[in-house]
């Protein structure tokens, strides 16, 4: 059997590779650790840039919805409305061009009636 000191000596000799492991996995972790900050890091300022672009976009968004309302759709309506009332006029003068149209054949008969009674009148006469 062995002594106190023997099997503390066997013991430690056995440690020794995980000792030498456990250091090891120690370093790896404090260079994951390290990453994982510089990792945090770039994520903040990502974020961070990500939202202040998100800001200026919806200052854009609000810019142009103020612009389309106090500027745009006030003068689209007045075009709408100058068109609406420049049509109805010209669908007016539309209508009465018709109703010319069909007076014109009516007074032509009439004239040329007129004129063979004013012929047949005035050879009458002389």
């Amino acid at each position: 059997m062995l002594s106190y000191d023997e099997m503390v000596n066997v013991m430690s000799e056995a440690l020794a590779p995980m000792r030498i492991e456990i250091g090891a996995m120690h370093k790896e972790i404090r260079e994951i650790r390290s990453e994982l900050s510089g990792v945090k890091t770039e994520l903040t300022d990502f974020k961070s840039e990500v939202y202040n672009e998100f800001r200026k976009l919806n200052n854009r968004v609000a810019d142009i919805e103020r612009t389309q309302k106090t500027e745009i759709v006030p003068q689209l309506k007045e075009i709408r409305e100058c068109y609406l009332t420049t049509f109805e006029r010209y669908q007016e003068e539309v209508d009465n061009m018709k109703r010319l149209n069909n007076d014109i054949p009516v007074l032509t008969k009439v004239v040329n009636e007129h004129t063979k009674k004013i012929e047949e009148l005035s050879g009458k006469v002389s």
